[in-house]
Formats: structure tokens, C-alpha cells, sequence
């Protein structure tokens, strides 16, 4: 049986939070949580969304770095997660708000929130960051 949707979030949420713990990053995974509900006598799970702001899945924290803001997601609906990102007044300045998008086959793909649009940052590759700029980091 293959892993529901919640589940491939939550696993996708704990390789970003391995991930950066391994550059020296403390991380706070929110996930998805599961709750029982009754529907015409009977017991069943349903998912929960428990995001933070409704938005973000992970924040991060490094000495002498902004911290992170992080929505994860296995969906690439751009302009969905825009209208979630502009709901909350960020002071853009002080924090990095970024989308991390999983692909198949493993890469991930990072896009920086400028308060308007999403504009790609790099990406990781078998737990290595390329920057756009050019290079692995």
C-alpha cells in the first residue's frame, strides 16, 4: 500500500528538516496532524492541516543567518501558494520566506517570496544546494 498524501508531506517535511539540521540549522516541524471524527456512527482518521500561519510547514533558526520560513509541498500550484503567502504581513527584511517544492526523483526546488512572486533560489540534488548563481554550496 503506498503512502497517503498526508504521509508523503510529513516524510518530505522530515528530509527538509534532515536536511538543514545537517547545515547547522535548529528546525521546528509543524505537520499535518490525524484526528478521529465520527460520520453516521462510524470512527475515521481525517487529516488536519496545522500550519503555522496556515502557511508555513518548517522554521528555521542559524546564528547570524535570517530565519527561515518554509512551506513544503509535493504540489506545484504556484499561484495557490502565493495567495497563502500574501495573507500574512512579513517583514521581508528581517525574515526568508521560501517555498520548497519536492520533484520526482528526489530534487527539490527552492523559490524565495519577495512579497509579490516566487522567484527560484537553487536547487538540491542528492543532499547538495546549487545555487542559480552557479555551484554547489
Amino acid at each position: 500500500m503506498s503512502p497517503s498524501k498526508r504521509q508523503r508531506g510529513n516524510q518530505f517535511q522530515d528530509r527538509i528538516k534532515k536536511f538543514l539540521e545537517s547545515q547547522g540549522w535548529t528546525v521546528h516541524n509543524q505537520k499535518s496532524v490525524a484526528t478521529l471524527i465520527k460520520v453516521r456512527g462510524q470512527e475515521i482518521w481525517t487529516s488536519k492541516r496545522n500550519d503555522i500561519f496556515g502557511c508555513i510547514d518548517l522554521v528555521a533558526r542559524k546564528g547570524g543567518q535570517t530565519p527561515l520560513c518554509i512551506q513544503a509541498t509535493l504540489d506545484h500550484g504556484v499561484s495557490k501558494r502565493i495567495k497563502e503567502l500574501e495573507k500574512i504581513p512579513w517583514n521581508l527584511a528581517c525574515e526568508n520566506v521560501q517555498v520548497w517544492y519536492g520533484k520526482p526523483g528526489g530534487e527539490i526546488v527552492i523559490k524565495i517570496f519577495n512579497g509579490v512572486e516566487l522567484i527560484e533560489l537553487g536547487r538540491i540534488l542528492r543532499g547538495k544546494f546549487y545555487s542559480l548563481e552557479g555551484g554547489e554550496t
